[in-house]
């Protein structure tokens, strides 16, 4: 009988030596087979979110209080109401609406969120929550900007608007999040904001869109595209945008970013998601893992020993998308290869990550 190698092992050896471009191992080198490693699966997603959520400590979602609505509709009024001393009693206004902290959110959100509100006073609630610089504050921005992925049409200038925002806080769990915003989103000013805040949180997966809207953007959309790009490559200290995203796509040239423990409970949400039964919330899940910077590479490879099989495979999946920015999991998707469920999806991953490491035990997994 004429035996035929699994296709999935060839295409991996392939991809993975014509990445490294280095020559395969020996004929003797293959044909030793590796040691079939005993895999300790485990619920490695739950007890990672159960231990982050007790660390981060969510505050629960606040419910407007009649006084304080009152109180901030008040103030709020007093914006552009006084003529000659506007300036006076809006700073005055602006400054006990920012005193009076997290109570003041559902207020604020009720305005934002209120088509009949007058721009005035969204645009106050907008700064307002960009300035608390709450996790609270925060979740009312990203709540706006999701109601793209509705039904309720949301107005382009308040989306703009709360993008922006956000860019201008240290919230960085909101990352994730915002990377599928950035699939959904269909107003083009909107996803260069998006993509402008999340290179302030250290993650230019946006640098795909700002160059699609460079070549097929018309009249400001276009310019302000090809602007933003520039600009993210001057603030990343590179030449131009080109080097900018050969820094992204390889995890070179950028300094490391420092990722807080709620950004990675939302990471490990995100991985956890993998596991559901419904195909776009899989398929979010792995488009959103794979924009993601090397960090979430090191919690992927943490989730191939995860004891759900989904799981196992979408993480394998989500890693070989990220290609060489995923190097991190190397050795984590070569142990992989001891999974019989796995191992197919996980030498694909290899391939991927273009690793010259990786060739001798994909040829190894050929002998027989």
């Amino acid at each position: 009988m004429k035996f035929v190698a699994p296709h999935w092992w060839l295409l991996a050896l392939a991809l993975a030596c014509g990445a490294c471009g280095e020559a395969p191992p020996s004929g003797e080198e293959a044909g030793q087979s590796s040691a079939q490693a005993q895999l300790d699966l485990g619920p490695v997603v739950a007890t990672a979110i159960a231990a982050l959520e007790l660390s981060v400590g969510i505050p629960e979602v606040a419910v407007e209080d009649e006084e304080t609505g009152i109180r901030v509709d008040g103030l709020l009024s007093m914006f552009g109401s006084h003529e000659g001393g506007a300036a006076r009693f809006s700073a005055i206004a602006g400054e006990e609406l920012r005193g009076l902290g997290a109570q003041a959110v559902p207020s604020l959100r009720r305005v934002l969120f209120d088509r009949r509100s007058s721009s005035p006073r969204r645009m106050v609630a907008v700064s307002v929550l960009a300035d608390q610089d709450e996790r609270a504050a925060a979740e009312v921005l990203l709540a706006y900007l999701e109601t793209s992925r509705g039904d309720q049409d949301p107005e382009p200038k308040w989306l703009i608007g709360c993008a922006l925002a956000l860019g201008k806080t240290s919230q960085d769990w909101v990352v994730p999040r915002l990377v599928l915003c950035l699939r959904y989103e269909e107003d083009h000013h909107t996803v260069v904001r998006i993509a402008e805040t999340l290179a302030h949180f250290g993650n230019y997966c946006g640098l795909e869109a700002l160059r699609v809207l460079t070549r097929t953007g018309t009249g400001p959309i276009q310019s302000n595209a090809h602007r933003t790009l520039e600009w993210l490559a001057r603030e990343a200290d590179l030449p131009d945008a080109a080097a900018l995203a050969h820094a992204w796509s390889t995890g070179e040239a950028l300094p490391a970013v420092s990722v807080s423990p709620a950004r990675e409970l939302e990471v490990w949400k995100t991985i956890l998601a993998l596991s559901e039964w419904q195909l776009r919330g899989v398929d979010d899940g792995r488009f959103v893992l794979a924009r993601l910077g090397p960090h979430a590479a090191g919690l992927l490879a943490q989730a191939l020993t995860d004891e759900d099989l989904y799981i196992r495979v979408h993480s394998a999946q989500c890693l070989e998308r990220m290609g060489p920015r995923a190097r991190a999991a190397g050795e984590a998707l070569v142990r992989a290869l001891d999974d019989p469920a796995l191992a197919p999806q996980a030498a694909a991953a290899l391939g991927g990550l273009g690793q010259a490491e990786a060739c001798t035990p994909l040829i190894a997994r050929l002998a027989p």
